[in-house]
């Protein structure tokens, strides 16, 4: 009996000696740094399967946790930043900073000490500016680089001259042309979406519907669709049954059906084999799904080779390349912008050819990346930013103020919304957007890595020295908030009045949805407020900034324009017993509905961005948010 049981224990010993002397190494590596710790022993947090699950299980943990135990666990899981925002700096850092006067001016940051990979965790602006400013020194995260380079290297997931190669060719791939294309089609989509609604509603002033996220996101894709691959989809077109994308022979999925499950398990489940996924027991949960994951993977590859194909046929035939995404990186590969391509020899080869900018893998990957990174983010960003007018529907009232002076009097489907009169002056409308990924950023914290060790100089923190296979996180939750910045920042004194008698009952304007803080007083330099390097990042910073955030910018000011320039939004009250009165109803409360409204936004869950509770609405469920459409 002690020979069976001999060889598990010595293995259980020796893995428990493991984790201890793992941990003692990081302890005293984080204690030479001089920055607070917290440490938690024996968790390592950076395991895949704990990367995975924890989040899966957090809820339960909080639930079933004793507090003590539950604060140190969270502090381990992906989401941290937006469910305690400030608490693991209020319980573990602020007290070190008071019994030891040498780590004044580095409370903003601390080191999370445990077996697993050492972190460093902050939201001081001038670390983050250094972080973001220096890409060959922090690497990109490998974790976040393993998934999203799930269909070959891209823009995102390489380091050094060959991220260089990339960033060249995909930012010069997004042109003001594009833009022009984005901005058309996120209006063409929009009025849809409108008269869609409005259908259903024959007769009325007003529209309602509670899948009014998922149609945000039907315009993402369409929208993506037109400016990546040069396709244009109709908005009540989206299934074959409607006219719209058919299914190719031999496929199981359409090209947006791909891209939609894609993302939608970007998280996890997609760098699962995809042997794995098409052969998933179909006695066991969730096979269906993963079968469909499995189809997704092989699927989306194949339709992004075809669209290319085409597109070079269709190149070559009209002798011009066409202005979408897609065809610009084909045009850049088919110059021969690469590398060097030639032997090695200089007396073979005096005079080398430059090999492709791109490889086939790679144009897939970065497409991919185009198509991830841009569908979930600025849909997001639309619904938060839905949300967040109706729970403050004086807002809306601002927006419309701007768009009554930019927008031509005739507001029909028929009018011209022309980009380039109105996008360059719509401040307040991008304001908004601004102000709503201030509050909810659709990337919770930069993550980065040190391969070796790293100096770094800030004039608050000092010198001091990031060890070696670190991963930094830079919480960008926190830092939007953070009141030396944003407190009070461009206000009013009609808004500083208003603030003596809040309504909403916030503490800090820091934490206030106000997207009047973006505009500048009249005659300043520029009409919109820019941040200080390292205080916003919603598309990083630095060399690294996301290539399509302009892209971005446009969408969201096409399609609350848009939305806006002829309707007034409001949320559709639910019916609520009343006390007392067995089978009375009445509609909810003022009070009840901005609960209802702020419960939905806090109860977000961090994905592959933060997202809601408010999309994949079935016909007839009563999920989601009700929404009223009501002409001006």
């Amino acid at each position: 009996m002690l020979s069976i049981l001999f060889y598990p224990l010595l293995a259980t010993g020796l893995y428990i000696f493991y984790l201890f002397s793992a941990y003692a190494n990081n302890a005293l590596r984080a204690k030479r740094t001089g920055f607070p710790t917290v440490h938690f022993p024996l968790m390592v947090q950076n395991s895949f399967i704990w990367m995975i699950f924890g989040p899966m299980s957090r809820p339960w943990f909080e639930r079933n946790m004793p507090a003590w135990i539950y604060n140190r666990t969270a502090l381990t899981v992906y989401g941290v930043e937006f469910f305690q925002r400030e608490k693991p700096y209020e319980d573990y850092v602020k007290p070190q900073l008071h019994s030891d006067p040498k780590l004044l001016g580095r409370g903003k940051s601390y080191f999370l000490v445990t077996s697993g990979r050492l972190e460093f965790w902050t939201w001081d602006a001038e670390i983050a500016k250094e972080v973001t400013a220096r890409p060959n020194d922090f690497r990109q995260f490998d974790f976040g680089s393993l998934i999203m380079g799930v269909f070959g290297d891209n823009v995102l997931t390489t380091d050094g001259s060959e991220w260089s190669r990339h960033r060249r060719i995909v930012a010069g791939a997004v042109t003001e042309r594009v833009s022009s294309l984005v901005w058309n089609e996120s209006v063409r989509q929009t009025r849809a979406l409108l008269a869609s609604i409005s259908k259903k509603e024959r007769g009325s002033e007003s529209g309602v519907t509670n899948r009014m996220f998922d149609m945000m996101k039907r315009i993402a894709i369409h929208v993506l669709y037109a400016a990546g691959m040069g396709n244009r989809q109709d908005f009540d077109g989206a299934d074959a049954e409607n006219g719209g994308e058919k299914l190719k022979p031999g496929m199981h999925l359409t090209y947006m059906d791909a891209v939609k499950i894609i993302n939608e398990n970007t998280a996890g489940p997609t760098i699962v084999p995809t042997s794995i996924l098409l052969n998933w027991p179909t006695w066991l949960p969730g096979s269906k799904w993963l079968r469909e994951l499995g189809h997704a993977k092989i699927e989306f590859p194949q339709h992004t080779r075809d669209a290319l194909a085409r597109e070079k046929q269709l190149e070559s035939q009209t002798g011009h390349a066409r202005n979408n995404v897609m065809s610009a990186l084909l045009s850049a590969s088919d110059r021969n912008e690469g590398e060097d391509a030639g032997s090695g020899d200089p007396g073979k080869d005096s005079k080398r050819k430059r090999g492709p900018a791109l490889s086939e893998q790679e144009l897939v990957g970065n497409l991919y990346i185009f198509t991830a990174a841009g569908f979930d983010t600025t849909a997001n960003t639309l619904s938060y930013a839905l949300i967040l007018l109706a729970r403050h529907p004086k807002w809306q009232e601002w927006l419309q103020e701007e768009l009554d002076a930019l927008l031509p009097t005739d507001k029909s489907a028929d009018s011209d919304f022309d980009y380039t009169t109105i996008f360059p002056h719509a401040h307040r409308t991008l304001a908004l957007m601004l102000e709503t990924l201030r509050l909810f950023p659709s990337v919770i914290h930069i993550a980065k890595m040190t391969q070796t060790a790293q100096t770094v100089r800030t004039p608050t923190a000092g010198t001091f020295t990031i060890p070696a296979q670190t991963t930094i996180y830079v919480n960008n939750v926190v830092l939007h908030t953070d009141a030396a910045i944003w407190r009070n920042l461009n206000m009013t004194p009609l808004e500083r009045a208003a603030t003596r008698d809040d309504e909403d009952g916030v503490l800090g304007d820091e934490h206030a949805f106000r997207p009047s803080r973006w505009l500048n007083p009249s005659g300043s330099a520029t009409p919109l407020f820019q941040p200080p390097k390292g205080t916003y990042l919603p598309w990083s910073s630095g060399p690294r900034v996301c290539p399509g955030q302009k892209m971005a910018q446009v969408e969201f000011v096409g399609v609350m324009a848009t939305l806006f320039a002829g309707h007034r939004m409001e949320v559709v009250r639910r019916d609520v017993l009343v006390q007392g009165a067995e089978g009375v109803k009445i509609p909810e409360s003022d009070q009840a509905l901005k609960e209802r409204l702020d419960g939905l936004m806090g109860g977000s869950t961090p994905k592959l961005t933060l997202e809601m509770d408010v999309y994949n609405i079935k016909k007839g469920e009563d999920r989601g948010l009700g929404m009223r459409w009501v002409r001006r």
